[in-house]
Protein backbone atom coordinates (compact mmCIF):
# COMPACT_ATOMS: atom_id res chain seq x y z
CA UNK A 1 0.00 0.00 0.00
CA UNK A 2 1.15 3.77 -1.01
CA UNK A 3 -0.15 6.50 0.65
CA UNK A 4 -0.45 8.97 -2.03
CA UNK A 5 0.89 12.82 -1.82
CA UNK A 6 -2.35 14.46 -2.59
CA UNK A 7 -6.14 12.64 -3.19
CA UNK A 8 -8.74 14.75 -4.73
CA UNK A 9 -9.73 14.63 -8.87
CA UNK A 10 -7.06 17.27 -9.38
CA UNK A 11 -5.10 16.21 -6.58
CA UNK A 12 -6.08 19.53 -4.94
CA UNK A 13 -5.77 17.33 -1.05
CA UNK A 14 -2.58 17.33 0.19
CA UNK A 15 -2.54 14.46 2.43
CA UNK A 16 -1.36 15.13 6.16
CA UNK A 17 -2.51 13.04 8.64
CA UNK A 18 -3.47 9.25 9.18
CA UNK A 19 -6.62 9.44 11.12
CA UNK A 20 -7.61 7.46 13.96
CA UNK A 21 -8.60 3.92 12.98
CA UNK A 22 -7.57 5.03 9.44
CA UNK A 23 -6.73 1.01 8.22
CA UNK A 24 -7.79 -0.46 11.64
CA UNK A 25 -8.05 -4.55 11.30
CA UNK A 26 -7.80 -4.50 7.63
CA UNK A 27 -6.12 -7.88 6.16
CA UNK A 28 -5.19 -6.51 3.03
CA UNK A 29 -2.25 -4.13 3.73
CA UNK A 30 1.35 -6.42 3.70
CA UNK A 31 3.48 -3.56 2.78
CA UNK A 32 3.19 0.28 3.62
CA UNK A 33 5.00 3.34 2.42
CA UNK A 34 4.59 6.82 1.22
CA UNK A 35 4.78 8.23 -1.87
CA UNK A 36 7.96 10.61 -2.99
CA UNK A 37 7.58 14.05 -1.13
CA UNK A 38 5.30 12.92 1.51
CA UNK A 39 3.86 15.57 3.59
CA UNK A 40 2.38 13.38 6.39
CA UNK A 41 3.56 14.49 9.99
CA UNK A 42 1.18 12.28 11.69
CA UNK A 43 -0.28 8.76 11.91
CA UNK A 44 -3.22 8.25 14.44
CA UNK A 45 -4.54 5.88 17.42
CA UNK A 46 -5.28 2.50 15.88
CA UNK A 47 -4.53 3.25 12.33
CA UNK A 48 -3.05 0.15 11.67
CA UNK A 49 -3.60 -1.71 14.27
CA UNK A 50 -4.39 -5.53 14.09
CA UNK A 51 -3.50 -5.34 10.53
CA UNK A 52 -2.01 -9.19 10.55
CA UNK A 53 -0.19 -9.08 7.30
CA UNK A 54 1.71 -5.84 7.25
CA UNK A 55 5.12 -7.16 7.60
CA UNK A 56 7.29 -3.93 6.07
CA UNK A 57 6.73 -0.09 6.58
CA UNK A 58 8.72 2.92 4.87
CA UNK A 59 8.09 6.07 7.06
CA UNK A 60 8.83 9.71 5.33
CA UNK A 61 11.33 11.94 6.68
CA UNK A 62 8.12 14.55 7.65
CA UNK A 63 6.66 11.84 10.13
CA UNK A 64 6.39 13.83 13.85
CA UNK A 65 3.90 11.36 15.78
CA UNK A 66 2.88 7.70 16.00
CA UNK A 67 -0.63 7.47 18.45
CA UNK A 68 -0.86 4.84 20.43
CA UNK A 69 -1.26 1.78 19.15
CA UNK A 70 -1.19 2.37 15.44
CA UNK A 71 0.75 -0.41 14.90
CA UNK A 72 -0.17 -2.92 17.27
CA UNK A 73 -0.95 -6.53 16.91
CA UNK A 74 1.20 -6.66 13.45
CA UNK A 75 3.97 -8.67 11.56
CA UNK A 76 6.32 -6.08 11.33
CA UNK A 77 10.00 -7.36 10.27
CA UNK A 78 10.97 -4.46 8.66
CA UNK A 79 10.79 -0.70 9.49
CA UNK A 80 12.71 1.96 7.11
CA UNK A 81 12.84 5.32 7.61
CA UNK A 82 13.80 8.40 5.25
CA UNK A 83 15.33 10.67 7.87
CA UNK A 84 17.99 10.46 9.83
CA UNK A 85 18.45 8.76 13.46
CA UNK A 86 18.05 12.56 15.02
CA UNK A 87 14.76 13.22 13.34
CA UNK A 88 13.45 9.28 14.06
CA UNK A 89 14.48 9.86 17.43
CA UNK A 90 12.62 13.17 17.86
CA UNK A 91 9.36 11.40 16.34
CA UNK A 92 6.45 10.80 19.34
CA UNK A 93 5.90 7.26 19.32
CA UNK A 94 2.83 6.51 21.30
CA UNK A 95 1.92 3.13 23.66
CA UNK A 96 1.38 -0.40 22.39
CA UNK A 97 3.75 0.02 19.56
CA UNK A 98 6.67 -2.19 19.93
CA UNK A 99 6.41 -3.44 16.38
CA UNK A 100 8.09 -0.19 15.77
CA UNK A 101 10.25 0.58 18.89
CA UNK A 102 11.93 -2.62 18.53
CA UNK A 103 13.47 -2.13 15.58
CA UNK A 104 16.55 0.10 14.88
CA UNK A 105 15.13 1.65 11.48
CA UNK A 106 16.86 1.56 8.30
CA UNK A 107 17.78 4.91 6.59
CA UNK A 108 16.96 5.04 3.27
CA UNK A 109 18.58 8.08 1.57
CA UNK A 110 16.42 10.34 -0.58
CA UNK A 111 18.53 10.66 -3.42
CA UNK A 112 17.12 13.25 -6.36
CA UNK A 113 19.02 12.93 -9.18
CA UNK A 114 18.88 14.81 -12.53
CA UNK A 115 19.75 12.46 -15.41
CA UNK A 116 21.34 15.06 -17.47
CA UNK A 117 23.27 11.97 -18.49
CA UNK A 118 22.85 8.30 -17.63
CA UNK A 119 26.61 8.22 -16.72
CA UNK A 120 25.85 10.97 -13.82
CA UNK A 121 23.06 8.11 -12.83
CA UNK A 122 25.20 5.57 -13.29
CA UNK A 123 28.04 7.20 -10.63
CA UNK A 124 25.24 8.11 -8.06
CA UNK A 125 24.19 4.24 -7.79
CA UNK A 126 27.37 3.09 -7.58
CA UNK A 127 28.53 5.66 -4.98
CA UNK A 128 25.77 4.45 -2.26
CA UNK A 129 26.59 3.66 0.98
CA UNK A 130 22.95 2.69 2.39
CA UNK A 131 20.00 2.58 1.53
CA UNK A 132 18.34 4.97 -0.81
CA UNK A 133 14.75 6.06 -2.34
CA UNK A 134 16.57 7.34 -5.66
CA UNK A 135 14.14 9.51 -7.74
CA UNK A 136 15.19 10.25 -11.49
CA UNK A 137 14.23 13.47 -13.41
CA UNK A 138 14.92 14.07 -16.96
CA UNK A 139 15.70 11.92 -19.87
CA UNK A 140 16.26 8.32 -20.20
CA UNK A 141 15.88 6.53 -23.12
CA UNK A 142 14.45 2.46 -23.32
CA UNK A 143 18.48 1.81 -24.07
CA UNK A 144 19.66 3.64 -21.09
CA UNK A 145 18.23 0.83 -18.87
CA UNK A 146 20.88 -1.71 -19.13
CA UNK A 147 23.53 0.88 -17.78
CA UNK A 148 20.98 1.59 -14.78
CA UNK A 149 20.95 -2.71 -14.33
CA UNK A 150 24.58 -2.74 -14.54
CA UNK A 151 24.95 0.22 -12.36
CA UNK A 152 22.71 -1.75 -9.55
CA UNK A 153 24.37 -4.82 -10.17
CA UNK A 154 28.07 -3.36 -9.31
CA UNK A 155 25.93 -2.12 -6.30
CA UNK A 156 25.29 -5.03 -5.17
CA UNK A 157 28.32 -6.58 -5.74
CA UNK A 158 30.04 -3.93 -4.16
CA UNK A 159 27.80 -3.66 -0.84
CA UNK A 160 24.79 -6.67 -1.17
CA UNK A 161 22.67 -5.72 1.71
CA UNK A 162 22.27 -2.09 0.50
CA UNK A 163 18.32 -2.02 -0.74
CA UNK A 164 17.15 0.57 -3.50
CA UNK A 165 13.54 2.34 -4.30
CA UNK A 166 13.84 3.31 -7.62
CA UNK A 167 11.58 6.37 -8.54
CA UNK A 168 11.40 6.83 -12.66
CA UNK A 169 8.10 8.20 -12.38
CA UNK A 170 9.36 11.54 -13.63
CA UNK A 171 11.66 10.61 -16.22
CA UNK A 172 10.85 11.07 -20.07
CA UNK A 173 11.32 9.23 -22.99
CA UNK A 174 11.28 5.81 -21.49
CA UNK A 175 8.48 3.56 -23.14
CA UNK A 176 9.25 -0.21 -23.09
CA UNK A 177 11.59 -2.59 -20.92
CA UNK A 178 12.55 -5.43 -22.52
CA UNK A 179 13.35 -9.38 -21.51
CA UNK A 180 15.15 -8.95 -18.33
CA UNK A 181 15.87 -5.21 -18.29
CA UNK A 182 16.13 -5.33 -14.58
CA UNK A 183 16.29 -8.87 -14.42
CA UNK A 184 18.86 -10.36 -11.24
CA UNK A 185 18.69 -6.96 -9.49
CA UNK A 186 18.39 -8.43 -6.19
CA UNK A 187 18.93 -5.32 -4.27
CA UNK A 188 15.67 -3.39 -6.51
CA UNK A 189 12.68 -3.52 -3.52
CA UNK A 190 10.45 -1.23 -5.56
CA UNK A 191 10.06 0.35 -8.93
CA UNK A 192 8.04 3.63 -10.25
CA UNK A 193 7.53 3.68 -14.17
CA UNK A 194 6.38 6.72 -15.89
CA UNK A 195 3.04 6.24 -17.38
CA UNK A 196 4.71 6.75 -20.44
CA UNK A 197 5.40 3.18 -20.89
CA UNK A 198 3.76 1.14 -23.80
CA UNK A 199 5.80 -2.49 -23.23
CA UNK A 200 6.71 -4.27 -20.57
CA UNK A 201 8.38 -7.76 -21.40
CA UNK A 202 6.69 -10.50 -18.58
CA UNK A 203 10.69 -11.62 -17.83
CA UNK A 204 11.64 -7.83 -17.17
CA UNK A 205 12.37 -8.28 -13.74
CA UNK A 206 12.73 -12.42 -13.80
CA UNK A 207 14.89 -13.11 -11.05
CA UNK A 208 14.57 -9.66 -8.56
CA UNK A 209 14.07 -11.65 -5.62
CA UNK A 210 13.63 -8.47 -3.24
CA UNK A 211 11.30 -6.77 -5.53
CA UNK A 212 8.24 -6.34 -3.71
CA UNK A 213 6.20 -3.24 -5.44
CA UNK A 214 5.63 -2.66 -9.36
CA UNK A 215 4.28 0.80 -9.41
CA UNK A 216 2.84 2.69 -12.87
CA UNK A 217 2.34 6.48 -12.52
CA UNK A 218 -1.20 7.97 -12.93
CA UNK A 219 -2.31 8.53 -16.45
CA UNK A 220 -0.65 5.60 -18.34
CA UNK A 221 -3.61 4.48 -20.99
CA UNK A 222 -1.58 0.90 -21.05
CA UNK A 223 -0.85 0.03 -17.56
CA UNK A 224 -1.87 0.20 -14.10
CA UNK A 225 -1.06 -1.13 -10.63
CA UNK A 226 -2.45 -2.07 -7.56
CA UNK A 227 -0.78 -2.64 -3.86
CA UNK A 228 2.10 -3.19 -5.81
CA UNK A 229 0.98 -5.50 -8.92
CA UNK A 230 1.25 -4.71 -12.28
CA UNK A 231 -1.93 -5.19 -14.41
CA UNK A 232 -2.78 -3.95 -18.03
CA UNK A 233 -4.82 -0.44 -18.27
CA UNK A 234 -8.05 -1.74 -17.02
CA UNK A 235 -7.41 -4.69 -14.36
CA UNK A 236 -8.19 -7.50 -16.51
CA UNK A 237 -4.44 -9.11 -17.40
CA UNK A 238 -2.86 -9.76 -14.27
CA UNK A 239 0.78 -9.19 -15.65
CA UNK A 240 3.32 -9.53 -13.20
CA UNK A 241 3.11 -10.46 -9.12
CA UNK A 242 6.34 -9.23 -7.51
CA UNK A 243 9.01 -12.10 -6.76
CA UNK A 244 9.32 -10.73 -2.78
CA UNK A 245 5.42 -9.63 -2.82
CA UNK A 246 4.87 -10.39 1.37
CA UNK A 247 1.66 -12.19 2.15
CA UNK A 248 1.14 -15.99 1.73
CA UNK A 249 -2.34 -16.13 0.30
CA UNK A 250 -3.99 -13.96 -3.08
CA UNK A 251 -7.46 -14.48 -4.41
CA UNK A 252 -7.50 -13.39 -7.83
CA UNK A 253 -9.90 -10.13 -8.47
CA UNK A 254 -12.95 -10.49 -9.69
CA UNK A 255 -12.01 -8.25 -12.54
CA UNK A 256 -9.23 -10.07 -13.80
CA UNK A 257 -9.81 -12.43 -16.96
CA UNK A 258 -6.64 -13.64 -17.55
CA UNK A 259 -3.13 -14.67 -15.98
CA UNK A 260 -0.28 -13.14 -17.84
CA UNK A 261 2.82 -15.74 -19.32
CA UNK A 262 4.92 -16.17 -15.98
CA UNK A 263 2.50 -13.75 -13.67
CA UNK A 264 3.47 -15.19 -10.42
CA UNK A 265 6.50 -16.74 -11.60
CA UNK A 266 9.69 -17.04 -8.80
CA UNK A 267 7.38 -15.79 -6.12
CA UNK A 268 8.85 -16.32 -3.09
CA UNK A 269 6.41 -15.54 -0.38
CA UNK A 270 2.83 -17.19 -1.87
CA UNK A 271 1.21 -19.89 -0.65
CA UNK A 272 -2.23 -20.11 -1.57
CA UNK A 273 -3.70 -19.00 -4.59
CA UNK A 274 -7.76 -18.82 -5.68
CA UNK A 275 -8.53 -18.49 -9.24
CA UNK A 276 -12.10 -17.44 -10.02
CA UNK A 277 -14.45 -18.71 -12.82
CA UNK A 278 -13.73 -17.39 -16.04
CA UNK A 279 -9.89 -16.13 -15.60
CA UNK A 280 -7.47 -17.78 -18.34
CA UNK A 281 -4.22 -19.08 -17.26
CA UNK A 282 -1.23 -18.71 -19.46
CA UNK A 283 1.72 -21.05 -19.71
CA UNK A 284 4.33 -21.01 -17.15
CA UNK A 285 1.98 -18.60 -15.19
CA UNK A 286 3.76 -20.58 -11.80
CA UNK A 287 7.09 -21.07 -12.43
CA UNK A 288 9.25 -21.86 -9.86
CA UNK A 289 7.54 -20.35 -7.41
CA UNK A 290 6.63 -21.31 -3.77
CA UNK A 291 3.09 -22.57 -4.17
CA UNK A 292 1.36 -24.78 -2.35
CA UNK A 293 -1.77 -24.98 -2.58
CA UNK A 294 -3.48 -23.25 -5.58
CA UNK A 295 -7.28 -23.63 -6.95
CA UNK A 296 -7.63 -23.41 -10.59
CA UNK A 297 -10.87 -22.04 -12.15
CA UNK A 298 -13.57 -23.45 -12.70
CA UNK A 299 -15.24 -23.92 -16.49
CA UNK A 300 -10.96 -24.44 -17.46
CA UNK A 301 -10.72 -26.98 -20.19
CA UNK A 302 -6.19 -26.85 -20.39
CA UNK A 303 -3.39 -26.91 -17.93
CA UNK A 304 -1.30 -25.49 -20.30
CA UNK A 305 2.75 -26.26 -20.58
CA UNK A 306 4.82 -25.88 -17.91
CA UNK A 307 2.50 -23.98 -15.62
CA UNK A 308 3.54 -25.34 -12.32
CA UNK A 309 6.42 -26.96 -13.39
CA UNK A 310 9.54 -26.05 -10.49
CA UNK A 311 6.73 -25.25 -7.88
CA UNK A 312 8.62 -27.66 -5.38
CA UNK A 313 6.39 -26.63 -2.30
CA UNK A 314 3.37 -27.83 -3.95
CA UNK A 315 1.42 -30.30 -2.30
CA UNK A 316 -2.00 -30.15 -3.28
CA UNK A 317 -4.14 -28.62 -6.86
CA UNK A 318 -7.76 -28.15 -7.27
CA UNK A 319 -8.53 -29.38 -11.10
CA UNK A 320 -12.28 -28.63 -12.45
CA UNK A 321 -14.49 -31.79 -14.29
CA UNK A 322 -13.96 -29.37 -17.10
CA UNK A 323 -10.22 -29.85 -17.40
CA UNK A 324 -9.58 -32.36 -20.12
CA UNK A 325 -6.05 -31.60 -21.28
CA UNK A 326 -2.91 -31.31 -19.42
CA UNK A 327 0.20 -29.72 -20.96
CA UNK A 328 3.82 -30.79 -20.85
CA UNK A 329 6.00 -29.94 -17.72
CA UNK A 330 3.31 -28.74 -16.74
CA UNK A 331 4.07 -30.33 -13.04
CA UNK A 332 7.29 -31.24 -13.55
CA UNK A 333 9.64 -30.97 -10.58
CA UNK A 334 6.44 -30.72 -8.57
CA UNK A 335 8.04 -33.37 -6.08
CA UNK A 336 6.07 -32.44 -2.88
CA UNK A 337 2.18 -32.59 -4.78
CA UNK A 338 0.39 -34.90 -2.93
CA UNK A 339 -3.23 -34.76 -3.53
CA UNK A 340 -5.29 -33.79 -6.42
CA UNK A 341 -8.89 -32.68 -6.17
CA UNK A 342 -10.72 -33.23 -9.18
CA UNK A 343 -14.19 -32.48 -10.43
CA UNK A 344 -14.49 -35.32 -12.67
CA UNK A 345 -14.85 -39.08 -12.21
CA UNK A 346 -12.27 -41.63 -12.62
CA UNK A 347 -13.60 -42.25 -15.99
CA UNK A 348 -13.13 -38.57 -16.97
CA UNK A 349 -9.59 -39.21 -15.89
CA UNK A 350 -8.77 -41.84 -17.76
CA UNK A 351 -10.08 -39.87 -21.00
CA UNK A 352 -7.78 -36.93 -19.93
CA UNK A 353 -4.92 -36.04 -22.53
CA UNK A 354 -1.66 -35.55 -20.48
CA UNK A 355 1.38 -34.80 -22.14
CA UNK A 356 3.94 -36.91 -20.39
CA UNK A 357 7.00 -36.14 -22.99
CA UNK A 358 10.01 -37.52 -21.11
CA UNK A 359 8.10 -38.45 -17.99
CA UNK A 360 7.65 -34.85 -17.34
CA UNK A 361 3.99 -35.44 -15.65
CA UNK A 362 4.95 -38.29 -14.17
CA UNK A 363 4.09 -37.28 -10.46
CA UNK A 364 0.52 -37.27 -11.70
CA UNK A 365 0.68 -41.08 -11.35
CA UNK A 366 1.77 -41.23 -7.91
CA UNK A 367 -0.32 -38.83 -5.93
CA UNK A 368 -3.59 -39.26 -4.68
CA UNK A 369 -6.45 -38.66 -6.65
CA UNK A 370 -9.72 -37.27 -4.77
CA UNK A 371 -12.71 -37.22 -7.47
CA UNK A 372 -15.68 -35.06 -7.82
CA UNK A 373 -14.08 -33.06 -5.12
CA UNK A 374 -13.81 -29.79 -6.43
CA UNK A 375 -13.00 -27.42 -4.87
CA UNK A 376 -10.99 -28.64 -2.22
CA UNK A 377 -12.73 -29.60 1.09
Amino acid sequence: MVIPVSVGDNDEYTVTTIGDNAFNENENIKTLSFETGSQVTSIGEYAFNRCQKLRTVTFPASLTSIGDYAFAVTKLSEVNYKGTDEEWNAIEIGDENEQITDYKPQLVETVEITANSVAELVSAIEGLEKNADIVVRGTLSNDDISSVKSALETLHNNISKIRVILDLSSVEGLTSLGYGSFGDCSNLISITLPNTMTEISQYAFQGCTALQEINIAQGSTSFSSEDGILYNADKTTLLNYPIAKVGNSFDIPNDVTYLQVYAFGQCRYLKNVTIHEGVGVELGVFHSSAVENVTLPSGLTRIKNQTFQECTYLTTIAIPGTVTEIGSQAFQECYNLQTVYFGGTAADRTEMSIDDIENSNAILESVTWQYETYPAP
